[in-house]
């Protein structure tokens, strides 16, 4: 052997045991990584589904009531005013809605399409800014029963709407039916 091979094996075996070693080194660092990744994925999940179980904990509690003698008060696109009374009153179908619940969103076209096949008055309704409402309205194309209001002017305990979409039926001056959630609206009867 020569002396430049024997130099250049020498050479050769330190680059491999430097390798070996950044070799190791770099499995120490990427198990310590995955760990704690693993370890922030577990900690949010925790965090989601605790999350999870106070929403669902919140609809299962969620009860609503009419608070008798008090109008829902409404305004129609074209800022007509109209307060609809429950007491001893007709069937009343009120779906509340919003702009950033693309569920509502998406089942806007099935409301459209069964809304004539609906046994009651319907009344879409959402609590955000009207005139807001009216252009976002007229970009849809939506010839809807469309009205706002504000949660001060809900007739209901609790005064606030927790999920969207909601839907109640009203019918004598109680709440027949409550959905949360889309629904199939060609079954509504």
């Amino acid at each position: 052997m020569t002396k430049a091979t024997a130099v250049t094996c020498k050479h050769e075996g330190e680059n491999h045991q430097n390798f070996r070693i950044m070799n190791q080194t770099t499995r120490t660092v990427l198990v310590s990584i995955f760990i704690l990744v693993t370890i922030t994925l577990i900690y949010f999940v925790f965090q989601i589904s605790s999350t999870t179980l106070n929403l669902f904990n919140d609809l299962k509690e969620t009860k609503y009531e009419i608070i008798k003698g008090e109008p829902l008060v409404l305004q129609d696109l074209n800022n007509k005013e109209i307060k609809l009374n429950f007491e001893n009153s007709d069937r009343k179908i009120i779906h509340f809605w919003a702009t950033h619940c693309k569920p509502c969103i998406q089942e806007m076209d099935s409301i459209a399409k069964y809304q004539n096949n609906l046994r009651g008055e319907l009344y879409l309704v959402t609590l955000e800014n009207p005139n807001m409402i009216k252009d976002y309205v007229a970009s849809r194309k939506w010839e809807l029963p469309i009205y706002t209001t504000d949660s001060t002017s809900l007739p209901l305990s609790p005064k606030e709407i927790k999920f969207y979409p909601s839907t109640f039926i009203i019918q004598e001056d109680s709440i027949h039916e409550f959905a949360i959630g889309t629904i199939n609206w060609k079954e509504i009867k």
